[in-house]
């Protein structure tokens, strides 16, 4: 955009050639700016009604009537111009600061008390819906003070930008042309010293406010792990089952498993007292509706899963025992099998212990506790595994090679260690939704019984990156009030200043040039033409354009899109 070339006073016609010759007759001391002296006889009468109107002020349009007196007494104390404009960026830096400053000292408090981490921590817990609902009021209210922030920033960043009428002057002498009315970066190369430091602190400091501020609340959701129970209808009415399984310590079997991180179990005689009793609340679900509840990788609403079978652990032919490590190859599993014996245990590898004991309402329970993050290959994590009756996770490869607690392994992995063809998180527990049976490791399911528990969400701070947002939001600040307090001359922030300019005091470049346009400006820099087409003497006034010839004045319809270019439209929606 050009000042010479986006700003034409535009008169009524005349021939285009006379009035050209008649201009450019006259000596470079003679030059005077080419106004008719009939101009206003020429006004159209539509046109003359309306500049004959005054022109309401701001008070009249947008002020009540009984408080334009008290306008019209503050507005004499406030600062005019531009500098209003950049006052208001400080009030707003300053507002949005404090409230910073209380919104950490109060994440401080809380966490304090909490005795949490300094780092990132929650400071309010409960129900989903709610801390959810509160989370989006606070993005609205960082997107708000954001908003405030970059928007005094860049109109501070502009005003540092903006050309002196001078360097306008300066610039079309030398066949070149300045921005002015937007944050240009063209304008970077006409500006030195403080004005630069200070833009560049203003541009700079926007980038990590950008990718810090929302960061600095969060909302997380709480991933139950849960046990997985095998039994009968009985179990839930109270019915006796065997001690052994709650009482019985399966650490020693799993820790033969390093990448399973599994917790301690709950108590089996909890669980019951707790359906029976109604303590805890435990929904009955069908099977599709069972499979659908548990294939999530984040469980926030639900946790122990009762897995109602009629299928007894002699007449299961799916279990196997239990594979530990050794120095050279793992082997595989044995199927196992209570044999006949009506008492006693089998230690397995799907469920650990179970009861082979006939009286016995449970007959075994599985932990489950995946983590939510992946594996890198050639590991595969599974979740939800057991639905499909699957493994927690598997090794693509015909060998171990790891080191562990400092010790390599270099084991063959045997074929129940390689991933099957479809893993239960690749979609396979779809298979079990619709068809009409459901089995898990040999257990032929029924129906589930399925703890239900509110949704358990924190709203979580990082203390660390509010502080972050604090000091560029304190860099803004400082940088606004330097721009106010450096800046003495007057620059052309609007297109409006440079109106007032140019009518105040003609532009002697591009005298007699009133159809200039930008299109003319860049085609003669492109060419390169500018200055050797200058003629000296009595066009010396002219600078570095080159004299237009005459043309006729073609009006065309402008649309408000016309007002950016081609690129920063490109670039706008770009981003």
């Amino acid at each position: 955009m050009s000042t010479h070339a986006d700003i034409a006073l535009q008169h009524v016609y005349r021939d285009p050639e006379s009035s050209y010759r008649t201009h450019h007759g006259r000596s470079a001391s003679e030059s005077k700016p080419f106004i008719p002296e009939d101009d206003t006889d020429r006004l159209l009468p539509a046109h003359a009604d309306e500049l004959a109107k005054p022109r309401s002020t701001f008070a009249e349009k947008w002020v009540p009537k009984a408080l334009q007196p008290q306008w019209n007494r503050l507005s004499r104390h406030l600062p005019q111009g531009w500098h209003l404009g950049a006052s208001l960026g400080v009030v707003m830096s300053f507002t949005v600061l404090v409230v910073n400053i209380m919104v950490a000292a109060f994440s401080y408090t809380v966490i304090r008390d909490k005795g949490g981490d300094f780092v990132s921590a929650p400071i309010s817990t409960g129900n989903c819906a709610d801390i959810e609902s509160m989370g989006r009021w606070i993005h609205l209210a960082i997107n708000a003070a954001s908003t405030l922030l970059l928007g005094a920033s860049n109109y501070a960043m502009q005003i540092l930008c903006a050309p002196s009428r001078k360097a306008v002057d300066e610039a079309h002498q030398k066949g070149s042309w300045l921005d002015i009315g937007v944050l240009s970066i063209r304008n970077l190369a006409s500006i030195r010293g403080k004005k630069l430091v200070l833009w560049l602190a203003l541009g700079l400091s926007s980038i990590p406010l950008h990718l810090f501020y929302n960061s600095t609340f969060f909302v997380s959701t709480r991933n139950h792990h849960y046990d997985v129970y095998v039994a009968n209808e009985q179990f839930a009415e109270g019915a006796e089952f065997d001690d052994f399984i709650g009482k019985y310590d399966q650490s020693p079997y799993y820790a033969n498993y390093p990448l399973l991180d599994l917790p301690s179990g709950t108590d089996p005689h909890v669980v019951q007292s707790n359906i029976s009793s109604n303590k805890g609340y435990f929904e009955r679900l069908e099977k599709d509706d069972c499979i659908k509840n548990y294939s999530r990788v984040v469980l926030p609403d639900r946790r122990n899963v009762i897995l109602v079978t009629k299928t007894k652990p002699a007449d299961n032919p799916a279990l196997h025992e239990i594979v530990a490590y050794n120095s050279t190859a793992l082997p595989q599993p044995d199927g196992i099998s209570c044999n006949g014996s009506t008492t006693g245990h089998i230690l397995t590898s799907e469920l650990g212990p179970v009861t082979c004991a006939t009286n016995s309402s449970l007959y075994g329970i599985a932990h489950y506790a995946q983590p939510v993050v992946g594996l890198r290959s050639p590991y595969y994590r599974n979740w939800y595994y057991w639905i499909c009756s699957q493994q927690g996770y598997y090794y693509d490869d015909d060998r171990l090679v790891d080191e562990y607690d400092g010790n390599a392994m270099n084991v063959t992995m045997p074929d129940f260690m390689k991933p099957p063809n479809e893993l239960c998180s690749d979609g396979l527990w779809e298979d079990y939704v619709n068809s009409s049976t459901w089995s898990v490791y040999g257990f032929e399911v029924d129906y589930c019984l399925s703890e239900k528990l509110p949704g358990q969400c924190s709203l979580n701070v990082t203390v660390s990156l509010l502080l972050v947002v604090i000091v560029f939001n304190l860099i803004k600040l400082v940088a606004i009030i330097s721009t106010i307090s450096m800046i003495r001359d007057n620059p052309l922030i609007t297109i409006g200043d440079a109106v007032a300019s140019f009518i105040q005091e003609e532009d002697v470049t591009t005298r007699g040039m009133c159809l200039l346009s930008r299109d003319d400006v860049v085609q003669q820099t492109k060419q390169k033409s500018l200055l050797s087409h200058f003629k000296r003497g009595s066009t010396a006034s002219r600078g570095g354009f080159q004299p237009l010839s005459p043309r006729p004045f073609e009006p065309s319809i402008r649309r408000y899109h016309h007002a950016a270019s081609k690129s920063r439209w490109i670039t706008a929606l770009a981003l």
